[in-house]
């Protein structure tokens, strides 16, 4: 029994022939790739930096366009901050930046493990986690209550009932009651219940 040959279906190599060629890539060639010039003054766009999360004018480096003219239907930046050094993207026609700016405030001189929660509560929710971050602002609540002196290992409505208790403003009332209805639900959270 002969060996089959494994290599009969194999494109030809020649010298004269380019990569290119022989398999042509399969690009967008409409997207043009055009390196800014950071002279010129209008070479900067203001946005929330995802990493350092301050309001800044990031350098622009590259435009990246549909076609050849820079008024065209969508258009990218790759930008850089100023202050961490770190690229952004930035999205013309949606006004976004990739990845998203963290939302909510930095708040200081939080415990580690509340710290950790709430970073991680915003990262989700600057993601589009909704889900996410609405289970992890009521863990939030459990470690702030254990910090705040409450025992672990108990409920949900037991660590907001102890805040309600010992640490929240009466007039506060109202929207815990609307975490304390959502303690029912035991895991299963969606925006919908908030």
């Amino acid at each position: 029994m002969g060996a089959k040959n494994v290599f009969e279906h194999r494109i030809p190599v020649r010298a004269d022939l380019n990569a290119e060629d022989v398999a042509p890539r399969n690009r967008r060639e409409e997207l043009v790739w055009e390196k800014s010039d950071g002279s010129f003054p209008f070479s900067t766009i203001s946005v929330i930096c995802p990493f350092c999360n301050k309001e800044v004018a990031a350098i622009k480096h590259i435009d990246i366009t549909r076609g050849q003219f820079a008024d065209t239907e969508h258009m990218y930046i790759i930008a850089e901050c100023p202050v961490c050094m770190k690229p952004i993207i930035y999205d013309t026609h949606s006004d976004c930046t990739y990845p998203s700016a963290l939302q909510f405030e930095n708040v200081k001189n939080l415990p580690n493990d509340v710290q950790t929660v709430y970073d991680e509560c915003r990262k989700a929710y600057s993601a589009g986690c909704f889900t996410a971050s609405v289970i992890l602002a009521r863990t939030l609540l459990n470690h702030v209550a254990v910090d705040k002196g409450a025992e672990e290992n108990l409920s949900f409505k037991s660590y907001v009932d102890y805040l309600v208790e010992n640490y929240m403003p009466p007039k506060s009332q109202k929207w815990v009651d609307t975490i304390r209805l959502c303690a029912k639900f035991r895991g299963q959270y969606t925006l919908k219940h908030f």
